[in-house]
């Protein structure tokens, strides 16, 4: 029996330890897809699978910071690459706060006072601007 115990026991340190790699090498890979999926839609690359990921930066932005502040909780060990996943996904959540936060009911907060001048309405102007990427098939050689 008591055998029985050691063998189980070495059995599950052993495990452990697997998990505890096979846990890091999934961190490591989901901070560099967040990192590209942050950072490719800023290129001029037109191809749908990398806008794609215009369109879902606040998710992105949530997931991001739900597996890094896992990461403090679930990586105990002083692991160079895990320090390094770290900075690479708390440098990615900085930049999607960069670019989602102008757009958020918050960014209030983080701009600056406007000018007591504008009592007069009659002075504003409105502008109204849309884009739409069409090729134009029409054009001459």
């Amino acid at each position: 029996m008591y055998l029985y115990c050691i063998n189980w026991l070495s059995l599950n340190i052993g495990n452990l330890m697997k998990t505890q790699e096979i846990m890091t090498e999934i961190f490591l890979a989901l901070s560099i897809l967040f990192l590209l999926m942050s950072v490719l839609p800023s290129f001029r690359i037109t191809h749908w699978s990398v806008k794609t990921f215009d369109y879902i930066r606040i998710q992105l932005l949530f997931i991001q910071l739900i597996v890094l502040i896992g990461s403090f909780f679930l990586f105990k060990n002083e692991n160079a690459l895990i320090y390094l996943s770290q900075l690479v996904l708390f440098i990615s959540v900085t930049y999607q706060l960069h670019i989602v936060l102008p757009y958020l009911s918050i960014s209030f907060i983080f701009k600056g006072k406007e000018s007591a001048n504008n009592d007069d309405k009659s002075k504003e102007i409105s502008i109204i601007s849309s884009n739409v990427l069409q090729k134009n098939k029409s054009i001459i050689n």
